[in-house]
């Protein structure tokens, strides 16, 4: 600010004045630099009248400071900066009028209180017009990225493109017609969707609701999830609540367990929130109102609205393996497929002048987890070949019926069965790795592997992501891997193993093994190559891909078959 002043004038602020006017501003003057200042400032009305244009920027400056609405700020700036620079004005010439009224003439003091006075005003009026120009001028978009992902869909109805579950949602508008949609945020929180739903997604932790009916659940680590209405702002305490909003903005609350913190959106700054407990509600209806109208609990809680979902949209299995035939080595990639389902040719190795061996082991299936339909048939082996160190590069491969166009918005899942071998042939190649591989695009590949420490991790040319937890040997894991696909974001890679031991998630998993890099891919994946290091022998069982996390995963009892 002392820089200001001094290119203002020239030169003509000596540092003293500079320093005084600074601890002005900052509130650290005392009884005698005060009177310093008034002397200053009433021996030179200009310097007077340049102070006041500062004054008045510098509170413009530190009010832009304060996290308030673009609008809310406006307005306040506008009431304050004018009352704030009357006042110290009308400060800056009290002082200037009892001087010149013991040694000036009545009319040189009336022209110099109304020079000021004008000057005043004069920079005044040009600080609301920028500021005014400002509020008209549109803000830029906030960056579109992902914060939540679909995780269910039954009989639903969008306003715009169709979604489709698994899909990853960007920040913004979500509009729901009809059905019922299941949405998690990255930071942990559940929203269930219910008819005709208005809801922006805002980030991570935070959403508003212009209209319709949501189920909300947020876990201790998803506790704070904010949720605001057009009369309300509702924090979750690590809860689960219901909340409706009408067409004219009136609230309905209701704690189904746990406790969330409310408040009206325009009640007083000072008023922290209220707190309502487990069975309690209330109605909102408007902004204003601090206490609302007490409710009675009807809601029903989202794991009972999400068991009764239809299993109509739980996604197509496309394609399925359980390898009990016979395997028959071939280069032909085009002939009719033998074994299994929605494959467009059977397994062959990329390079069969290499003549790896490559067995199926009819009726020794690998064990699926008990609440998922148990394996069939047989398994697929990949021995150890020691002999030739440099073959580990050549793939078993299979072309799949319905590829992958990573150009467009979609979501895939691919699921197996995984089990390495106590067997090794050496100290250092013990991997393995399954490839999602385009034909269009070379360099475009997704996929996932155990490295030779055992550890899992994801595979994509914009950086591999490692885990840290080694499998265990000769115990099958069920391996599941998706790949979203999006025009407007980038394109990304999930993992998720479970031991024998683990509870497999009903749908789509809260917590990933591991999350690939994000990247902008333009190929189409049509083919699976499966391969492992030539020192350690692994064997693959039940291959499925699919539309959803259901098609890949099916429940024991459940309608999606092979």
């Amino acid at each position: 600010m002392s820089a200001d002043l001094n290119a203002d004038l020239s030169g003509a602020i000596d540092p003293e004045f500079a320093e005084l006017w600074q601890a002005f501003l900052d509130g650290g003057l005392d009884d005698t630099q005060v009177a310093e200042l008034e002397r200053r400032l009433r021996a030179d009305p200009a310097l007077a009248a340049l102070a006041g244009d500062r004054y008045v920027e510098h509170r413009l400056l530190s009010l832009a400071l304060r996290h308030e609405p673009a609008q809310r700020f406006v307005q306040a700036t506008l009431a304050r900066v004018a009352d704030e620079g009357q006042d110290f004005s009308r400060k800056v010439q009290s002082r200037i009028t009892s001087v010149a009224t013991l040694s000036s003439p009545p009319q040189l003091q009336r022209q110099r209180l109304t020079w000021a006075h004008y000057a005043f005003a004069s920079s005044l009026a040009a600080m609301l017009a920028l500021l005014l120009a400002w509020w008209s001028t549109p803000a830029p978009a906030a960056p579109t990225r992902p914060v939540a992902t679909l995780v269910l869909a039954d009989r639903c109805s969008w306003d715009g493109a169709v979604l489709v579950p698994g899909q990853r949602l960007v920040n913004g508008a979500l509009r729901l017609r009809s059905g019922t949609a299941l949405v998690r945020f990255d930071g942990g929180a559940e929203v269930l969707l219910s008819g005709e739903v208005d809801l922006t997604l805002e980030s991570a932790g935070s959403a508003a609701l212009q209209m319709g009916t949501v189920t909300v659940r947020a876990n201790e680590g998803a506790a704070g999830f904010i949720l605001r209405t057009p009369v309300s702002e509702v924090t979750d305490l690590g809860t689960e609540f219901a909340l409706s909003v009408d067409r004219a903005g009136a609230t309905d609350l209701q704690v189904i367990e746990g406790e969330v913190a409310w408040r009206g959106l325009r009640t007083s700054s000072a008023n922290s929130g209220t707190v309502l407990r487990q069975g309690q509600g209330v109605r909102l209806r408007s902004a204003t109102d601090a206490t609302g109208e007490a409710l009675t609990l009807t809601a029903t809680s989202l794991a009972a609205q999400v068991q009764a979902l239809s299993a109509s949209d739980q996604g197509r299995l496309l394609s399925y393996d359980g390898f009990d035939y016979a395997f028959t080595q071939t280069t032909s990639r085009r002939q009719d497929a033998a074994g299994g389902s929605g494959w467009r040719a059977p397994w062959f190795r990329s390079q069969v002048v290499f003549d790896l061996p490559m067995d199926f082991t009819p009726g020794q299936s690998l064990a699926m987890p008990a609440d998922l339909l148990p394996s069939t048939g047989g398994r697929m082996d990949f021995p150890t070949e020691r002999e030739k160190p440099d073959t580990y590069r050549d793939a078993c491969m299979r072309y799949y019926v319905e590829p992958i166009d990573l150009a467009r918005d979609g979501v895939r899942y691919l699921s197996f069965l995984v089990q390495r071998s106590t067997l090794t042939d050496g100290p250092t190649h013990h991997w393995f790795r399954c490839m999602l591989t385009s034909e269009t695009v070379s360099r475009d590949r997704l996929g996932f592997g155990i490295m030779s420490n055992g550890c899992p991790h994801l595979l994509n040319r914009f950086g591999n992501s490692n885990g840290t937890v080694s499998i265990r040997d000769a115990v099958p894991y069920l391996c599941v891997f998706k790949v979203v696909s999006s025009r407007s974001s980038p394109d990304q890679a999930f993992l998720k193993l479970y031991a024998p031991e683990d509870t497999v998630d009903r749908h789509e998993p809260a917590v990933w093994t591991l999350i690939g890099q994000p990247g902008n891919y333009d190929g189409v994946l049509g083919s699976l190559h499966i391969n492992n290091g030539t020192e350690r022998a692994w064997s693959v069982d039940e291959v499925r891909i699919g539309t959803s996390w259901e098609s890949v995963t099916p429940r024991a009892n459940a309608g999606i078959q092979k």
